[in-house]
């Protein structure tokens, strides 16, 4: 069963790819060239836990398939297994040693799960800290914001986001799940 999941994704981002390759690229920056389609990670935790592979046997044929196809830019969140998503892309990155050719985008800030908002200087240089230790890297090449709480301030959090910039560590910030208001 697993093995015909992975076939059939794999497969959908191979036709994806092939599909948008058509399309040019969209340049950004300070981050490298952005293909037309970004892989999530989201799963890759709930694949360990369901079958309980190694860790990165699943991941690492889906990411291989991806990144073969074109794709190298990967969307990851602290959220995701507790950092678990995080590790899975870290060890895949490292042991094919392509940090210089992919693009992580990592997204922090979601409240913890008895709801309390993450958005905090404190909380979000604690997510984004342990985000690099389980990705084994020392940036991120965008940094989002995965919720937004509307009862606080966004100056004090674009000024904490600012540091990370200032400090190398985010080459570039974004919102997911936020208002256009907000924003």
């Amino acid at each position: 069963m697993l093995g015909s999941l992975l076939r059939g994704l794999a497969k959908s981002v191979v036709r994806a790819s092939h599909a948008a390759r058509s399309r040019p690229m969209v340049p950004r920056s300070p981050i490298p060239a952005l293909p037309p389609i970004v892989l999530g990670t989201g799963h890759f935790y709930r694949l360990y836990k369901r079958w309980r592979f190694p860790r990165t046997s699943a991941a690492d044929a889906l990411l291989d398939a991806a990144f073969d196809a074109g794709c190298n830019a990967f969307d990851t969140a602290r959220v995701y297994g507790d950092g678990l998503s995080e590790s899975i892309l870290g060890q895949w990155i490292r042991s094919r040693r392509v940090r210089d050719r992919v693009v992580v985008i990592g997204k922090g800030g979601h409240p913890d799960t008895s709801g309390r908002s993450r958005l905090g200087p404190d909380a979000l240089t604690e997510d984004l800290d342990r985000t690099l230790r389980s990705l084994g890297t020392d940036h991120i090449n965008l940094y989002m914001l995965h919720r937004d709480d509307p009862a606080l301030h966004v100056g004090q959090t674009m000024e904490t986001l600012h540091t990370f910039v200032q400090a190398g560590k985010v080459s570039a910030i974004g919102a997911s799940n936020w208002t256009h208001a907000r924003i």
